[in-house]
């Protein structure tokens, strides 16, 4: 089973699969996104790149 036909199946499948995996799937997502930031932060700092807004006005334009 490929992993699309995993979504499929989970997409159009019973209200109550899809109420049990759900948060596994914002649980996922989350994970895979801080991961990202968490790393390109790590990789920032290890090349020795400058902040391009340091202070609070790097929080204020980073903040949504």
């Amino acid at each position: 089973m490929s992993l699309a036909d995993l979504f499929h199946a989970v997409a159009t499948g019973s209200r109550r699969r899809r109420a049990l995996l759900t948060p596994v799937g914002l649980v996922v997502f989350g994970g895979s996104l801080a991961l990202v930031v968490l790393a390109g932060l790590l990789i920032d700092r290890a090349l020795g790149l400058p902040q391009l807004l340091p202070g609070v006005l790097g929080v204020a334009v980073g903040s949504p």
